[in-house]
């Protein structure tokens, strides 16, 4: 079952499809059985948290406007972008924003993402754009995955131990990163990295924007001659 969402909407209640979009900053649930399909050129708006279980499709146009505090995915769950595979098309785009218009915070946003870059496994975004001062963190126990442009109008995202991968069939995009806006890795060996996926020699130059600190921008470059393949990049204030 399918929910369709019109021009603007900062609130969905549906009991029939067991999919409960809740008032004010309640939590926004989509349990494991619950399809929600947000149409291009359609707008939803998310003020309270979210908890993702079951099944969402975003296609280029769409766009989701998250003002809560912790967006949850679960391993199982799904967010693809309307193509056959649902990772091939351009797909919607996921904006993490801060302050919020309904209580005036702004705060750090959490992402469980719920994905595993071990095992390259489980829920990713087609998109997501950072407009949050503060930034956003990666939640405890799971990595995040964006297939094809994450955007850092403003903001840092804070890795918080874990990793981040962005791009599926090709590298994906990083935009607006400088030395204000990049992905913040933590000092210690072994921390969170950042992977960019199938980096060939067509990809010319893929920069990684990382930093140990807010205050600490130590980017890096990939140029790869040989075969596809997938890199990471982590920093660390010390040295082997």
């Amino acid at each position: 079952k399918l929910i369709r969402c019109k021009h603007y909407i900062s609130l969905l209640f549906l009991l029939t499809v067991s999919v409960q979009l809740l008032y004010a900053q309640s939590t926004t649930y989509v349990p494991a059985n619950g399809n929600v399909y947000i149409y291009g050129n359609d707008t939803l708006a998310i003020f309270g948290d979210m908890i993702n279980e079951g099944n969402m499709t975003a296609p280029k146009g769409a766009v989701i406007n998250f003002y809560g505090l912790k967006w949850r995915n679960e391993e199982a769950a799904t967010i693809k972008d309307g193509s056959s595979d649902g990772y091939s098309g351009d797909g919607g785009v996921f904006r993490f924003i801060q302050p919020n218009p309904v209580s005036g915070n702004i705060l750090y946003q959490l992402i469980k993402g719920g994905y595993n870059a071990a095992v390259q496994r489980g829920c990713s975004f087609p998109n997501i754009r950072v407009e949050s001062g503060p930034g956003i963190v990666l939640d405890d126990l799971s990595d995040l995955k964006v297939v094809n442009t994450l955007d850092l109008q403003q903001g840092h995202v804070f890795l918080n131990g874990w990793n981040l991968v962005v791009g599926h069939h090709t590298p994906g995009s990083i935009l607006h990163y400088s030395s204000q806006n990049f992905i913040v890795t933590g000092g210690t060996f072994g921390g969170g990295r950042l992977y960019r996926s199938n980096i060939t020699s067509a990809s010319g130059t893929v920069i990684f924007p990382v930093g140990t600190r807010p205050d600490s921008y130590t980017p890096a470059g990939v140029h790869n001659n040989g075969q596809p393949a997938t890199f990471n990049v982590g920093v660390s204030d010390g040295v082997l």
